[in-house]
């Protein structure tokens, strides 16, 4: 080997070992020192939830990412039994764009000030601790800031007006904390702050927010989608200039003191996918122009109880709507025909209203329908026979309390439902056709009916969870297989039983109640038959 090629080995061996050592450690050491400061703040002397080796690359590091510099970007620290602070070093990674502490319950104390540094922060999330303190104001300095979210604290005062100074702000979130101050609160126009047209999504959940929403909610005209969830002290009406969110595709003001009618402008928010309405004081009829929204999927108007009238025909317009849930209202009339030509509809629940008349039985043709309830009504006549032919998957059905009769039409006997409740009603004859050993049933609720057929040629299959078949004029007895069928909920009082209580299984862990006034029916913890 020549001298030329010796000197040429022994150079690539030590550039390649000078490499090695060096990649050992890319990590910046001011970072590096900041993240030791951190670990040691937020470890407990009992309990050691954040290990990083000093020997490694910090850039390697749980939890820790680095950006082609090799200066720290990214912290995430969640799901942890940490017990302390946040600790002000956090500030001494002036690289970091993200910084995050979920689901830290024992995280306690204010945000401290040495955020304010982060000048490049641009995502932060500090939610599911119990940080302390008042949303702080110098978050307003941050002015990369794309994503804020500081819910599920016990945060407290006024949202400063300095977050609306933040021209990149896109996500705000601040539920669940203890907020007051109506004037800054929606980060709207305050003092000299100026409003942030960026934001995206608003949303305020569960809160000791007061008095009405302002009108400048409208000058957010970027905004997608506005929350404002169980402030039970936010009043008023809902303000005309929201139609200035030309953007706007999710709207949930619901569980408020809200009060007027519900207004036919929303339907100038042609971008609306969502709308929820429930748990106010709102009052008047479901406005006509609800129908031009073109691509509403989601509507939802629960426990308005001051909502009255009928169903307006000009839902039908809504091709998209998927989920229609009209319950705890005043609502009359009959179950409209017309529903049957919203072909995407998978959800539809009309309970706790006064509709009456029959069910239509063009329901059936729906081919997405999955879950259907209504129940609490004033309905009559009988299951429609077309109901044993639903075209897609069989749904969920919920008829009880209203004044159905009849006999349950044989055609259900060849569906696999999930869930059935037609208790409280008028119903006779046989319901055996229900059960089926091969069949994926959880929950049959049957009582306060005149059902009657012998229970004892009854099969049902092993996910059987709930049975309800009280006050009816079943006869035979309980079948030994149902010993080994793990039931939530059984009761087969007040019916025609006889025979013994099967063992071996949870049967005879039900309180007495469930097997009462029975014709001849006994076992543990009961009294023998007489």
């Amino acid at each position: 080997m020549s001298k030329t090629t010796t000197l040429l080995l022994f150079l690539f061996f030590t550039l390649l070992l000078l490499t090695t050592s060096l990649s050992k450690d890319l990590c910046h050491k001011d970072d590096k020192n900041a993240l030791l400061k951190i670990e040691k703040s937020l470890n407990s002397p009992h309990n050691n939830i954040i290990s990083w080796d000093p020997k490694d690359d910090c850039c390697t590091w749980f939890s820790v990412k680095c950006g082609d510099n090799h200066r720290v970007t990214s912290l995430v620290i969640t799901y942890q039994q940490i017990s302390a602070q946040i600790p002000p070093e956090v500030g001494d990674l002036p690289y970091l764009q993200t910084l995050i502490f979920r689901k830290l319950s024992n995280l306690t104390g204010p945000i401290p000030p040495t955020i304010a540094k982060l000048k490049y922060l641009r995502f932060l999330r500090l939610s599911w601790t119990n940080l302390t303190g008042p949303v702080p104001g110098f978050l307003g300095q941050l002015k990369d800031l794309e994503y804020i979210d500081l819910s599920y604290n016990d945060l407290s005062g006024s949202i400063p007006s300095s977050l609306a100074l933040l021209p990149k702000l896109g996500y705000l979130e601040l539920s669940r904390n203890k907020l007051t101050d109506c004037c800054s609160w929606y980060c709207l126009e305050c003092g000299d702050a100026t409003v942030n047209h960026r934001v995206t999504a608003l949303t305020i959940f569960s809160g000791q927010i007061s008095g009405q929403i302002p009108p400048e909610v409208g000058d957010l005209s970027y905004l997608q989608t506005l929350v404002f969830r169980k402030l039970t002290n936010l009043t008023g009406q809902i303000p005309r200039t929201i139609t200035k969110l030309k953007y706007l595709r999710s709207l949930r003001l619901s569980w408020t003191n809200l009060t007027g009618p519900v207004p036919g402008f929303l339907s100038e928010l042609k971008n609306l996918q969502f709308i929820d309405l429930s748990f106010n004081d709102l009052s008047g009829s479901i406005p006509p122009e609800v129908g031009d929204l073109p691509y509403l999927q989601k509507l939802v108007f629960r426990k308005i109880t001051n909502l009255t009238g009928q169903i307006p025909h000009t839902i039908t317009k809504l091709k998209y709507l998927r989920f229609l849930r009209l319950s705890w209202t005043n609502l009359t009339g009959p179950v409209p025909e017309f529903l049957s030509q919203l072909m995407d509809l998978d959800y539809l629940n009309l309970s706790f209203n006064y509709f009456s008349g029959s069910i239509p039985s063009s329901l059936s043709l729906l081919p997405k329908l999955s879950y259907v309830d209504l129940s609490r009504n004033r309905l009559t006549g009988t299951i429609p026979e077309s109901f044993g032919s639903f075209p897609g998957k069989v749904p969920d059905l919920f008829l009880s309390h209203n004044q159905l009769s009849g006999s349950i039409p044989k055609s259900l006997g060849n569906l696999n439902f999930n869930r059935i409740d037609f208790s409280r009603n008028k119903f006779i004859g046989d319901a055996s056709m229900l059960f089926g050993a091969n069949k994926t049933t959880f929950s049959i609720d049957l009582s306060r009916n005149m059902f009657q057929f012998d229970l004892s040629r009854v099969e049902i299959p092993n996910t059987f969870g709930i049975l309800d078949l009280n006050h009816n004029g079943i006869t035979g007895s309980i079948p030994v297989q149902w010993a080994e069928t793990p039931f939530q909920i059984f009761n087969v009082s007040y019916n025609r039983l006889c025979g013994r209580i099967p063992t071996g299984g949870k049967l005879q862990a039900f309180d007495s109640y469930a097997y009462f006034h029975n014709k001849c029916l006994c076992g543990a913890p009961l009294d023998s038959c007489k």
